[in-house]
């Protein structure tokens, strides 16, 4: 899989007899696993560092408020209790980022084939981790929401930035979605032990551009639309035909780097 950000690739295995539906939702599911993991990635982090969440109301306060009591780790938005977890509970923490670490990125580079039950299997760990630091419980909402709902995570049921619904989304292979090649995995014609690259989308319809894709994309229309411009241009005789945006040759380098005019209204 080939997001639009490269260091969020992953691979993962099939067959030939695998159908195109289920590849497809198995792909998304993965995806949505490796973006969960990095979204628990920054909670344990900050959790090692300055604690658990307060509760709702007493966030961003810097005095505690009745009955709450602060630790010495708080961090400058006053978001955290400062209690940090103890030394043994430091270390399991780091061990959990360490699994997290290699499925995330450590795989990808030593061509490792990423799986449902290794994800699963990681979300215990993380769940095992918690409840050996916290045995009463967990008071950190943002915790409790990320471990108890870890399944709708990977079917992507919450409109978060990076999480695709695996029921409305696609992947695409070669600007078509992998389920408009046919039904099985044999209609894409590649051999055994191929490598085919596929783009996960939230849309049936449309595979998402990396930014360097897009960038050159709106580029190669600027000029596009500047030649049209011109054309048009020859056939006029007004003085101020050389004064519109298209006639200044260094606009576009202008526009590319940002250093377009700037209005107010």
């Amino acid at each position: 899989i080939t997001p639009t950000e490269p260091k969020h690739q992953f691979y993962f295995e099939c067959t030939q007899t695998d159908t195109t539906e289920s590849v497809t939702k198995l792909g998304l599911r993965l995806c949505n696993y490796l973006q969960y993991f990095r979204k628990m990635r920054e909670l344990l982090v900050d959790l090692s560092k300055h604690g658990q969440l307060r509760s709702q109301e007493a966030r961003g306060l810097d005095e505690p408020l009745e009955n709450e009591q602060l630790g010495p780790n708080r961090d400058k938005e006053c978001y955290r209790d400062g209690f940090i977890p103890n030394e043994n509970g430091q270390r399991l923490i780091q061990e959990a980022l360490q699994k997290i670490d290699v499925l995330v990125s450590s795989n990808f580079i030593n061509k490792i084939p990423t799986n449902i039950k290794s994800c699963e299997d990681l979300v215990d760990i993380i769940k095992g981790t918690l409840m050996i630091i916290y045995p009463s419980g967990v008071t950190d909402e943002g915790l409790k929401e990320a471990i108890n709902q870890a399944e709708d995570y990977s079917n992507g049921l919450y409109n978060d930035d990076g999480f695709i619904n695996v029921e409305s989304g696609a992947l695409f292979f070669a600007n078509k979605a992998l389920t408009m090649r046919g039904e099985t995995m044999k209609a894409l014609n590649a051999l055994e032990n191929s490598t085919i690259k596929c783009i996960p989308s939230k849309s049936q319809t449309y595979a998402p551009r990396s930014h360097q894709d897009q960038n050159n994309a709106e580029m190669m229309r600027y000029v596009y639309m500047r030649e049209q411009e011109k054309k048009k241009a020859e056939l006029m005789t007004e003085d101020d035909v050389y004064g519109r945006d298209w006639a200044d040759s260094n606009n576009l380098k202008k526009q590319l780097q940002g250093m377009g005019d700037v209005r107010f209204k």
